[in-house]
């Protein structure tokens, strides 16, 4: 009863925009209970505030929980990709490019198995992870690899099976970060197809409520 009200109250508390708040009353819950749901949540709520060596730290403690534990359960492979993408993103932000293509390239080889085993259930996973990717290779300057990724990303959007709007918003974030990337070619028809990309995302968003 305790943990639903405090979980109430952190919800309560997101609802408003009181992220500093929302952050400390479930730091609060996840060292009471211990338990890795709270500090999972905790964790990807700093990863939102951008507290990221935090997030790596409680990330780190709930990959552990998770191998310690021997599961074969699906939802926790799972749950490993998703530490991995977002020690990824951290990596990537601390420009430690190297440690975070090798944490993607480990998530998108989770997410493949899964996939291989639950067909299209993990498409949009995978997707996802190689926008990453490319995102990743477009700040190494690794036009060419950031080009792969982003097609591929785009190429499953065309046959993905999921909620459409979870689809549209992917394929417009895919667009805006490939825009981007094609933005800085000195080939006069990338640029053009840059501008498309661009203008496409933009649309998408500008139509959200």
């Amino acid at each position: 009863e305790y943990t639903k009200s405090v979980q109430a109250q952190v919800a309560a508390y997101k609802m408003n925009n009181q992220w500093e708040k929302a952050k400390k009353l479930l730091k609060s819950l996840s060292e009471i209970t211990g338990e890795f749901n709270e500090k999972f949540e905790y964790a990807t709520l700093c990863y939102q505030l951008k507290y990221y060596e935090e997030s790596f730290s409680i990330l780190g403690w709930c990959q552990e929980a998770i191998k310690l534990n021997d599961s074969t359960k699906v939802y926790e492979y799972e749950r490993l990709a998703t530490i991995s993408e977002y020690f990824g993103s951290i990596h990537r932000k601390w420009n430690f490019w190297k440690e975070s293509e090798f944490v993607y390239f480990g998530a998108l080889e989770i997410y493949e198995q899964l996939n291989s085993e639950f067909p299209h259930k993990f498409e949009i996973a995978i997707a996802e992870t190689y926008n990453n990717l490319g995102i990743l290779y477009s700040n190494m300057n690794s036009l060419e690899s950031a080009k792969k990724y982003f097609l591929k990303a785009l190429g499953i959007c065309k046959s993905v099976h999921c909620n459409q709007i979870d689809k549209d918003n992917l394929i417009a974030r895919i667009k805006y970060n490939f825009g981007l990337l094609l933005l800085d070619s000195n080939h006069y028809l990338e640029k053009i197809e840059s501008k498309a990309f661009l203008l496409q995302s933009f649309n998408y968003y500008s139509q959200e409520p």
